[in-house]
Formats: C-alpha cells, structure tokens, sequence
C-alpha cells in the first residue's frame, strides 16, 4: 500500500486498463508477457479473509478502509469478471466463461455475454 500512486512508464508496453489513482492496471508487452496491478481473481470470501486478519494494515497512509473494500467490490466486481473471462479468453484463444456467481461470491453478476458454453478444466 503506497500513501502516493506512483508513475510507472510502461517501456513498449500497451495498456490495457487504466485507473483513476494507478493509471497502469493492466499491460501487455510484446505478444505473450501480461502485467495487471489488481486482483481479478478476488472473492467475496478472500476479500472478508484479508479485511479481516489484515485489519491493522488497513489504517496505513493510503489503504482504503475495509468499508471501501466491499463498495469498490460491489462496484467493480462485474466489469472485473466479464474482463477475467474475456481476457483468459484471449490469453487462452478460446471463449472461458465468467463462472457461475458461486464461483466468485457475486450475486447476480452474469458470465460475459459471449460466453455461450462453460470451459473444461484447464490443464
């Protein structure tokens, strides 16, 4: 957790996700080299698990506090998902599925409209 966002110049890298406060959140360099600054992969389970034995790390100079957490995640966390299936969809070169809302703790957040089947396992 950093009190100020800090510039970081992406060298040849495309930006692929931009935020407000850390303007590169997601990057590709070259063809096969991927970067994000955020956790896609974060469930309503994790977040309570790190809010929760991480409390004291919250009051640190420029950490949201735990509230914020929750508010971001139920702002962002559709978007964060239909990006995840899209993206391991590229990465992957096939349609992958944003999972059941189950699978993330997301109520009510559907899988990215072009996800018309449910992936096999990766291997």
């Amino acid at each position: 957790m950093r009190s100020q966002p800090r510039k970081v110049a992406l060298h040849g890298a495309t930006r692929l996700a931009a935020g407000e406060r850390f303007p590169n959140q997601a990057m590709r360099y070259g063809t096969n080299a991927y970067g994000v600054q955020f956790h896609a992969e974060l469930t309503l389970a994790m977040l309570h698990r790190w809010t929760t034995h991480g409390h004291s790390r919250l009051s640190l100079p420029g950490a949201q506090a735990r509230r914020e957490h929750f508010r971001g995640r139920a702002i962002f966390d559709a978007p964060v998902k239909r990006w995840l299936g899209e993206f391991l969809g590229l990465i992957f070169g096939r349609e992958v599925a944003g999972g059941d809302a189950d699978d993330r703790g997301a109520a009510g957040s559907a899988p990215p409209p072009s996800a018309s089947r449910r992936p096999e396992p990766f291997r």
